[in-house]
């Protein structure tokens, strides 16, 4: 074969056949045949189908645009025949421009939809954000009242139970004639007493650590404070001390009245004014002496 007869339109064939494979041109009408619209544009759709056309190449027009009808969305066709449109008579530029139309059309969002949307989503996220407030509180209520139970059970003790009491005293018939007639407790099944005067039965057990049984008390309340805090007063002043020794410093309790004064003495004046400096000293709480009373008496006892 001479190449240089080839025509244009030969080289290119020979070329096509070289490249690609024998069954090149059934692999592309399978992937045209599979061909769908789906979530692409319409735009998108039409260049892959048209890159289709070219690589397998002498397929009608007609059937071109059958193909592109039957690929695109139910809702466009739907749109397409209402707009007067026929595959069988269309041109593939007709319905090509009126499909992106309809497609432009669709995507254009109501503007009262989208307020009463967002409303919508308002709301449900409201009652969501409630119902999740009221789970929690349930759930915070449920816990504190088993901490309270808790507390009140380790409060009172794991002996102190009315059930145990009942069955402690619950006894058949059988047994209550025993005891009786050995004079025995019914309670603790000891002699010398009946059960209605049992020791045991005024007594009950202590909690768990050795605690004695109780309640929780969250708060105390004092109704005179100043009552309280004279009687403090005078609990701790019960007992008198005469002589209280601290240091290298003594003072009595007595009255002082006859000690020497303390007149013209700067030793005594200074030393006087450091010991009233050093204040407070034991037993200021008991108001022994009175406020206008001096405290401290320095003087000289020898040269």
């Amino acid at each position: 074969m001479n190449v240089g007869d080839w025509t244009l339109r030969e080289f290119f064939i020979e070329m096509f056949t070289y490249c690609f494979p024998v069954d090149f041109q059934t692999e592309q009408r399978e992937k045209l045949w599979r061909a769908y619209q789906r979530g692409k544009m319409v735009t998108e759709y039409c260049h892959e189908l048209e890159e289709l056309y070219n690589m397998i190449g002498s397929i009608p027009e007609r059937e071109k645009v059958v193909k592109l009808w039957n690929g695109l969305c139910t809702s466009i066709q739907r749109s397409l025949w209402r707009d007067g449109l026929n595959p069988e008579l269309s041109s593939w530029l007709e319905v090509r421009k009126a499909a992106e139309i309809i497609e432009i059309a669709e995507n254009v969002t109501d503007v009262d939809e989208t307020r009463s949307s967002r409303v919508t989503n308002h709301r449900q996220r409201w009652k969501q954000r409630n119902a999740n407030s009221r789970d929690r509180r349930r759930e915070e209520h449920d816990d504190w009242s088993l901490r309270r139970q808790e507390d009140h059970q380790a409060s009172a003790g794991t002996g102190f139970k009315k059930t145990e009491e009942k069955n402690a005293l619950k006894l058949s018939s059988k047994e209550r004639n025993e005891l009786c007639a050995q004079g025995k407790c019914f309670r603790c099944h000891e002699t010398g007493h009946v059960s209605r005067h049992c020791p045991s039965g005024n007594t009950v057990k202590g909690g768990w650590n050795g605690r004695a049984p109780g309640l929780a008390a969250n708060a105390v309340g004092i109704v005179d404070l100043k009552t309280t805090e004279m009687l403090r007063e005078a609990a701790e002043a019960v007992e008198t001390l005469e002589l209280v020794t601290l240091a290298a410093l003594r003072w009595d309790v007595e009255p002082l009245m006859d000690r020497q004064p303390c007149i013209g003495d700067l030793a005594a004046q200074r030393t006087t004014q450091i010991l009233e400096s050093m204040a407070p000293y034991p037993g200021d709480g008991l108001s022994i002496l009175a406020p206008e009373e001096q405290r401290f008496h320095v003087y000289s006892i020898g040269n």
